[in-house]
């Protein structure tokens, strides 16, 4: 096998996965999190 192909099939396969567990929408609630928390005080942006 080339390493193309190779390439190719583990890039389809991480995303499926990545799809499977809805990536973006578990990024988004992680920057969320974050936001909401430097605007509660927690973290300082200075």
């Amino acid at each position: 096998m080339d390493i193309e192909k190779i390439t190719e099939n583990l890039y389809h396969m991480i995303v499926d996965d990545l799809k499977v567990i809805d990536f973006p929408t578990t990024l988004k609630k992680i920057i969320e999190y974050h936001v909401r928390e430097g605007i509660n005080g927690r973290y300082s942006f200075e």
